[in-house]
């Protein structure tokens, strides 16, 4: 079994958030990541996600201000383990 790590999101080359994973299926947690969190509105708004060790750079349809996006969010998010604790 993989130890999760932590995950560094990149937004169009602007970091955007930092997510603690298990390194597998890390296109799909970005995905819909991105998507749940309203940074798209589709995840067809992603031209093209890279991933290289524990980074995944999103590269966008459209420019997003990544700051305006997380404005109001809570910026610590648990997994369900973590928080039942």
């Amino acid at each position: 079994m993989a130890s999760d790590v932590a995950v560094c999101v990149f937004v169009d080359g602007e970091f955007y958030r930092t997510l603690v994973a298990s390194p597998g299926m890390l296109e799909e947690l970005a995905t819909g990541h991105l998507y749940t969190e309203g940074v798209v509105s589709s995840p067809a708004d992603i031209v093209e996600l890279s991933i290289q060790d524990a980074r995944v750079d999103a590269s966008l349809r459209r420019p997003v201000d990544v700051l305006e996006v997380m404005m109001g969010k809570n910026l610590l998010l648990t997994t369900a383990c973590a928080a039942s604790r």
